[in-house]
């Protein structure tokens, strides 16, 4: 009786000492979570690094500097804010000629099918 008391006090405590480690275990995993926001920015910037790369390559392979999105985004914004547009005509050339200086594709390969004002905040 003795002996079968003393294994399974023994089975307990090696289930315990399981348990608590699966836990801790567990507990060490989670706090490791904090580092996913650095290792996603990491591989973003390394993405951005290679992206920016290939397109300076491109440049030199091509010879012709390319125009990022966030330039001719831009160049849009200052032009809208410097005129008021109130022929959409007009803002659909100015459309169209960003997407052209951008994507270097003939006028002819895309179609502009509507136009809407946004209300900006600020």
């Amino acid at each position: 009786m003795a002996e079968r008391l003393l294994h399974a006090g023994m089975n307990t405590l090696v289930g315990l000492a399981v348990v608590f480690s699966v836990l801790i275990l567990i507990a060490w995993i989670i706090s490791l979570f904090k580092y996913t926001v650095y290792l996603e920015k990491f591989l973003a910037d390394r993405k951005a690094k290679k992206a920016e790369k290939k397109r300076k390559k491109q440049e030199a392979k091509n010879g012709v500097k390319t125009i990022s999105e966030e330039s001719v985004d831009k160049t849009i914004e200052q032009i809208v804010q410097k005129e008021e547009l109130s022929n959409d005509l007009e803002l659909v050339a100015v459309i169209m000629a960003a997407i052209h200086a951008a994507t270097g594709q003939s006028l002819d390969s895309f179609v502009v099918r509507s136009v809407k004002k946004v209300g900006r905040k600020g």
